[in-house]
């Protein structure tokens, strides 16, 4: 009799309260884990267009230093080119198809970043850093009237399209 009277107040219990949290969910609270964002909480915005643009602007500024210390030399000050050096800033700058004594083609920037990470500076050879060639890059990109929308790097190199 008093296992039927437990049982009994037991299920009472849990009728009463309908198996309910204090918000109303008959789902039981659990907090998420802080990097994961839940279906009624957003994900955290992406950087503003802002820092994006602050970051195109320093690593520009980064690359036009670069470039002066290590390609001016070959390339002229504006990126004109010289007598057996190619253009690498303007309209006539980096042509699809290979131009002199390069063999590789420059279908997309990523092309270019390889080639330069490799062949560049002439008297030291992928000497720079990743992030030295990237932003060289960039600043040769943009004095060519490129508009990036973020910090360039390998993958977004790869969706810049060059000589359509």
């Amino acid at each position: 009799m008093l296992a039927r009277t437990v049982i009994g107040i037991a299920v009472l219990a849990l009728v009463g309260c309908g198996g309910k949290s204090d918000s109303g969910s008959t789902t039981p609270t659990t907090k998420p884990a802080p990097d994961k964002p839940t279906p009624d909480t957003p994900p955290d915005p992406p950087a503003s267009t802002a820092d994006g643009k602050a970051a195109v602007a320093a690593q520009v500024k980064a690359g036009e230093k670069s470039y002066a210390e290590n390609c001016s030399g070959c390339h002229g000050d504006n990126g004109q080119g010289k007598k057996k050096t190619p253009a690498v800033i303007g309209d006539a700058a980096l042509p699809k198809d290979p131009l002199g004594k390069r063999k590789a083609t420059f279908g997309t920037a990523a092309d270019v970043l390889t080639y330069i990470a490799k062949t560049m500076p002439k008297d030291d050879p992928g000497g720079l850093s990743k992030d030295d060639y990237a932003a060289v890059l960039a600043f040769m990109l943009t004095k060519s009237g490129k508009q990036l929308t973020g910090k360039l790097d390998e993958a977004s190199a790869a969706k810049i399209v060059l000589n359509e």
